[in-house]
């Protein structure tokens, strides 16, 4: 069994076989934050697949000063928080045309 650092360092260099067994490691973890963050089904699947869109985009600066899992949480929150921010200015865009 691999340990969590040959994983990352693989997935970093484009090895989506190490790519797919990190997201099968998370993918609960990343549900479970975003689920109780997002009350939309559908905006719900989206942000997971945007999550770790950005985890594969940033994985090459994750220096295990923490755990994973936690970065990963932190990436989660980072997605959710530009979603409201996105969805504020939808929303303020929508006010301003009436």
């Amino acid at each position: 069994m691999q340990n969590e650092r040959e994983i990352v360092a693989r997935a970093a260099r484009g090895d989506a076989d190490a790519f797919r067994r990190l997201v099968a490691d998370h993918q609960r973890l990343v549900a479970h934050v975003v689920f109780r963050m997002v009350p939309d089904p559908g905006d719900r699947e989206d942000l997971c697949q945007d999550v770790f869109i950005r985890v594969y985009q940033k994985l090459r600066t994750f220096r295990f000063e923490s755990k994973l899992s936690t970065w990963i949480v932190r990436v989660a929150y980072r997605v959710y928080l530009n979603h409201l921010a996105k969805k504020r200015m939808e929303t303020t865009m929508d006010l301003a045309e009436r």
